[in-house]
């Protein structure tokens, strides 16, 4: 009798301690997943001062100058030079927006992937 209760408060312990670490994953991962946030807005910031910087400032000046130079050259036509103006001033929104998209698809995919595997799971019981 009190082998089999000894039993019983080891496996109330066992799943005390499952459950327990199952929530440490899961805020351990809910902070990983604000660590990755911080470090991606860190590296917007990090571009943007980048920018902001006189000798990043002077190369880009520079390579201006050297762009238009070869336009005005070229004979390029204001239709061509805006249209590389805004990819240029779109380049880092572009990027976002497609590292959005492809997240996105991720998520959908990975909910795909979950819904097909619980509907496996509930053809087995």
């Amino acid at each position: 009798h009190d082998l089999k209760e000894a039993i019983d408060i080891n496996q109330r312990q066992q799943v005390e301690t499952k459950k327990t670490l199952h929530e440490t994953n899961m805020t351990l991962k809910a902070k990983d997943a604000i660590i990755a946030s911080m470090a991606e807005k860190m590296t917007v910031m990090e571009v943007a001062v980048k920018n902001v910087d006189l000798p990043a400032l002077e190369t880009t000046r520079n390579t201006l100058c050297q762009l238009q130079s070869i336009w005005n050259e070229a004979g390029v036509s204001l239709k061509v030079r805006e249209r590389a103006r805004c990819q240029i001033e779109s380049c880092l929104e572009d990027t976002c927006t497609r590292t959005l998209e492809g997240a996105n698809l991720f998520k959908k995919k990975t909910q795909a992937d979950i819904d097909s595997s619980l509907l496996k799971i509930e053809t087995i019981f």
